[in-house]
């Protein structure tokens, strides 16, 4: 192949990636949905738990 080829089918490969990627289904993501939780550390044993979590700790004294 010469270099010429090479870059029609790159060009061409590209352009049927982009096409594709328009019909692909969309994800709906949740709005009200948090990715990242708040953490607390634990006053007794140092430990961090999600907010308003006990820490889960067996030698907690809060647990």
């Amino acid at each position: 192949m010469t270099f010429k080829a090479v870059l029609i089918l790159l060009a061409l490969l590209l352009l049927a990636g982009m096409i594709g990627r328009s019909f692909a289904p969309r994800v709906d993501r949740p709005r009200n949905g948090r990715a990242v939780e708040a953490a607390q550390k634990c006053p007794a044993c140092g430990a961090y738990a999600l907010k308003g979590a006990l820490c889960g700790r067996a030698d907690c004294p809060r647990a």
